[in-house]
């Protein structure tokens, strides 16, 4: 699975146009890291409702109206925060980095 998130995300730099260097690596390795983080915390929360309610559906439901609108806030967030990094694009000159040219 890891591979794969890893694989798409490469595969979405490269057709945007984007090269893929140490900013883009790391981007990749935050976004993956981030992800994990917030699937631990909307499971962890999901865990507190079930052993609250003990009902599988309302403790998704629940965790999904508060933990998961928070975690779609802080992903948007993380989102555009990282995405000052992506204005690094492919550079037309023989270089291949940060074009100088803009």
């Amino acid at each position: 699975m890891r591979r794969s998130l890893r694989s798409w995300l490469y595969a979405f730099v490269e057709l945007a146009g984007y090269s893929i260097n140490l900013v883009t690596a790391t981007i990749a390795a935050v976004s993956v890291g981030i992800g994990i983080d917030f699937a631990i915390h909307f499971i962890a929360r999901y865990r507190e409702g079930l052993d609250r309610t003990g009902d599988r559906a309302a403790a998704v439901a629940a965790t999904g109206v508060g933990t998961g609108l928070a975690l779609v806030a802080s992903a948007a967030n993380s989102a555009v925060g990282l995405s000052a990094s992506w204005r690094w694009r492919r550079c037309r000159c023989s270089r291949r980095t940060v074009c100088s040219r803009r």
